[in-house]
């Protein structure tokens, strides 16, 4: 269970991604997923997001391009990006791990 503080961290962190990524056009989706996306998040839980783009180096092994914010009580200011090493499908989209 979170508190109502903690979801409105959460929204606030969510609308940001969302701000961010709409000022990119190689940005084509993003997705909540983990226990979030389940509703079955906790005071700790961090926020996975699956970020779809057609150019991966601007965001893969470093937090370059990525939007910060200031981590409140008990948040980590921590991102890890990761990648694939297939080649982007047949809608020229590369998808990370």
């Amino acid at each position: 269970m979170v508190t109502d503080e903690r979801c409105r961290e959460y929204t606030e962190v969510c609308s940001a991604v969302v701000e961010w990524a709409s000022e990119r056009p190689d940005i084509k989706g993003v997705a909540v997923v983990g226990s979030w996306a389940r509703s079955e998040a906790g005071m700790r839980s961090d926020i996975d997001l699956v970020i779809l783009t057609t150019e991966k180096s601007p965001y893969v092994g470093s937090e370059a391009g990525l939007p910060q914010r200031r981590a409140g009580r008990g948040a980590s200011q921590n991102s890890r990006v990761g990648s694939t090493d297939r080649a982007p499908d047949q809608s020229g989209i590369w998808v990370g791990d």
